[in-house]
């Protein structure tokens, strides 16, 4: 379940606030949080549970994942 990974808490966290942490902070956070920050324009968080989003090129939503 993503609501106890580690990993995933942070980012969560942060969608949940809308704050997108700063470039110099995210060396403090798991590897795996790192990598989801920088897709954050491609996240989304709905009833607690994140999606990352994929787009056809013409920018409208593909599907969600």
């Amino acid at each position: 379940m993503q609501s106890i990974d580690d990993n995933l808490q942070p980012v969560i966290q942060a969608l949940a606030a809308k704050v997108k942490p700063l470039q110099g902070t995210l060396r403090e956070y798991p590897e795996e949080a790192r990598i989801l920050f920088s897709q954050w324009d491609s996240l989304v968080l709905e009833d607690n549970v994140l999606y990352r989003r994929y787009h056809y090129p013409d920018g409208t939503t593909q599907y969600f994942k």
